[in-house]
């Protein structure tokens, strides 16, 4: 083929963004390369700014404003708000959002509607079809379910890690990053220091790396136009001038009126196990207030890219018990303070946007007839994350609200209904504002075992949010959470977005798209390899092996031995996205089936074949981690369960590991 037949042979699609916003210009790209992979003829793709015009050749993407009022008059929403329009006929038309992200939202829900799909993150994660031209068709408007559709960082990561998920999701529907601390020291360094993973050496790691990381990291936010929540823990720390992003123990001594800060506890005002972010304060202390105020005002005035800024108190640990402080409940020396943040940032012409919590103490709302906060300038997020993921929340139709008697230090919580509900109607009462649920669906390493339970459960969830006038999740969780699958994550990402999808459609929908041939069988190879398990070993603070596991063990193994055909048939498909599932299922066989060796030498109850099960376990894990690091948080599922088999219980509470850390 000659030059000349070459360029006849070539068909371009022009498309153009019409804005010149940093989110616009990216979804234009990411629509073109999309489209470069999905025509079965080769393409030119240009992306230029351009205004609309209606007999534009080509597909123009951008803001709702910078269309004809026509365009825009459809999506009456706030830009807070998300919402989409997708007008396209073979090749040409509009893709239009109420703000950047949900531009981006809209290209990717576009692909969406023409079969495109992203099981997972990074490489190998995206599944794009093969069409013909005229077949890019779609016409739809859409607006978010929710407002807050937030991924917060936990366990361990690598920068990639981290990068990766920002990529990913918005692809899914969510809208949101949380960067928890100042900056993710406390999640980088486990990964980088390889924390309690056996076989590997730490790598060199420190905060000034942990800082350079975030920049990295909020760029990408910025780059979507992905809201940014930040900090949440560490202000406390900051007014005692301490610089502390993790929760481990500072073995330092404190001076006199350093310690007069610190909350009494039992008559004691110290660092609680060793760790300054477990630990209260005095609030009943004017100066106190002052001082975290003044940290506060400082971060929020030089840090204007931060969306939300979200303010809590220590993670946790005793109250103050002076004389001072006792006549008020924590959550009414908290508003107190917060006011006076109010005040403060107001007066520094600082427009940031406060979230803040209700949480282990601070569950208890404030007093009737405390003045409330201004929902101009405050967000509320309420965290009372339940015992057990098991089922959905009940419908709540019928629950009668309970708040039980507030005893300071010494409070036991049953986890019903009854009290979610009267807490959260508690806080509601005081504030009407934008608000929004922290859940903690994907935190312990035990979610690879069951995710087909746990995608419903999350489904069944998030259907439930608007019945409590929440606007919206942020998901506290491990980011490497697609192992063997990540349907868990998929369904949250879409039902977030779109409260009305069927659950079964979904289910159907990320296994073909993750797996294609013998989806099916994958798809019910993970739900009754997750219901076997749950006959047979309970998670709970212990585990907890059912009376007749060995049967159900039994079940397992025949499960996995018949599977596994299955997969080694599909391992060399031609599909990128497919193969890659496959992979990461046979490695999940292999650990599963050394999972069932040690359930089964735990049935015995001999406790020193556990441990030595166990160790080869853990050594096996770790030994292959770089076959699956992107998708399995290994140093989150050894966590667990040393904390089992070496404990007798899986606990986070620092308590449980002060007495080995002040040893150590």
């Amino acid at each position: 083929m000659d030059k000349d037949e070459r360029k006849r042979s070539i068909v371009g699609i022009n498309i153009f963004s019409t804005d010149d916003s940093e989110a616009t210009r990216y979804a234009a790209s990411e629509l073109s390369r999309c489209l470069r992979v999905m025509l079965e003829v080769p393409v030119e793709s240009q992306v230029a700014n351009e205004p609309y015009h209606a007999e534009t050749e080509g597909i123009s993407v951008g803001l709702s404003s910078s269309f004809p009022e026509s365009i825009a008059k459809e999506m009456p929403v706030s830009p807070e708000d998300d919402a989409i329009l997708v007008r396209i006929r073979n090749g040409c038309g509009v893709i239009a959002g109420s703000n950047g992200r949900s531009v981006l939202i809209g290209v990717y829900r576009f692909l969406h509607s023409l079969g495109c799909r992203w099981p997972r993150p990074g490489a190998g994660g995206e599944f794009i079809p093969r069409m013909a031209i005229e077949e890019l068709s779609a016409g739809f408007k859409e607006e978010a379910s929710f407002r807050h559709r937030t991924i917060c960082i936990e366990g361990a990561v690598s920068v990639e890690n981290v990068l990766d998920i920002i990529d990913w999701a918005p692809k899914v529907g969510f809208s949101g990053f949380f960067m928890q601390f100042p900056d993710g020291y406390a999640f980088f360094s486990r990964w980088y220091f390889h924390k309690d993973v056996p076989g590997k050496e730490a790598e060199p790691f420190s905060r000034a790396a942990a800082r350079i990381f975030t920049i990295r990291v909020e760029q990408e936010i910025r780059r979507r136009g992905l809201t940014y929540h930040a900090v949440g823990h560490g202000w406390t720390c900051k007014a005692l001038g301490l610089d502390v992003s993790h929760w481990d123990p500072v073995f330092r001594s404190l001076s006199d009126g350093e310690k007069e800060m610190l909350a009494e506890v039992n008559g004691e005002r110290t660092l609680q196990w060793d760790r300054p972010m477990i630990t209260s304060l005095c609030f009943s202390r004017a100066d106190v207030r002052r001082r975290m105020v003044a940290e506060i005002t400082r971060y929020a005035s030089n840090h204007p890219e931060v969306d939300l800024l979200h303010v809590w108190l220590d993670d946790g640990g005793g109250k103050c018990e002076c004389a001072n402080c006792r006549p008020l409940k924590p959550s009414d020396w908290y508003v107190k303070m917060l006011h006076e943040l109010d005040e403060a940032l107001t007066a520094a012409s600082c427009p940031a946007r406060i979230v803040f919590i209700s949480y282990a103490d601070l569950l208890w709302p404030p007093a009737a007839g405390t003045k409330p906060l201004k929902s101009e300038r405050f967000s509320f997020v309420y965290a009372n994350g339940r015992p057990s993921y098991d089922e959905a929340w009940k419908t709540f139709d019928g629950i009668k609200p309970v708040i039980p008697t507030y005893v300071r230090n010494k409070n036991a919580l049953k986890g019903s209904q009854e009290e979610f509900l009267g807490f959260l109607h508690g806080w509601q009462s005081f504030f009407s504002g934008d608000s929004m649920l922290f859940e903690y669906y994907l935190t312990a390493g035990r979610q690879a075992l069951d995710q087909y339970l746990l995608a419903k459960v999350i489904h069944g969830d998030v259907r439930r949010l608007k019945s409590l006038d929440l606007n919206g999740l942020v998901s506290c969780q491990v980011l490497r959470c697609f192992f063997p699958t990540g349907l868990a994550m998929y369904a949250m990402g879409q039902t977030l977005w779109r409260e009305d999808v069927k659950i079964e459609a979904l289910i159907d929908e990320y296994f073909l798209a993750a797996f294609g041939n013998d989806s099916a069988l994958c798809k019910e190879f993970v739900k009754v390899s997750g219901e076997e398990l749950i006959k047979a070993v309970r998670f709970d603070s212990r585990i907890s092996i059912g009376p007749d596991a060995v049967r159900h063990l039994g079940k397992l193994v025949i499960l996995m031995r018949d599977f596994s055909k299955v997969v080694e048939r599909n391992m060399n498909t031609a599909e990128p996205c497919h193969s890659k599932s496959w992979f990461y299922m046979r490695w999940y066989l292999r650990i599963l089936e050394r999972m069932v060796g040690l359930f089964r030498v735990m049935v015995e109850k001999n406790q020193e074949a556990v441990l030595a099960e166990w160790d080869e376990l853990k050594s096996f894990i770790a030994t292959n981690e770089d076959r699956y690091q992107a998708v399995f948080d290994v140093w989150n599922f050894v966590s667990l369960f040393d904390g089992y088999i070496l404990n007798g219980r899986f606990s986070s509470a620092p308590e449980a590991n002060y007495k080995e850390a002040r040893i150590g």
